[in-house]
């Protein structure tokens, strides 16, 4: 029964995990793959509290993008920042 639940709670959090990527504008593969981290790593219950504080960070992320639309960065914004001469100095 114990596995029941210990599977149960990670596909709730990988799910919680997808949607949050997938509302913050990320791609629909990549929200796959990183939101396979919290069920793999729940499911055999290695490094389950780094795969759940995971999960919250990214849902405070797309959360804290919801109450700030005027703000909302896409991911290829980000980049496209780090990469500007602002940040990298030649």
């Amino acid at each position: 029964m114990e596995i029941f639940f210990r599977i149960s709670k990670s596909i709730v959090l990988s799910l919680i995990m997808f949607f949050s990527l997938r509302y913050m504008g990320i791609s629909y593969g990549t929200s796959i793959i990183l939101s396979l981290i919290p069920l793999v790593l729940g499911s055999i219950s290695v490094l389950t509290s780094f795969a759940y504080m995971l999960s919250g960070l990214v849902f405070i992320a797309a959360c804290a993008s919801s109450l700030l639309p005027e703000f909302h960065l896409n991911a290829k914004d980000i980049v496209n920042f780090a990469k500007s001469d602002v940040v990298v100095r030649k």
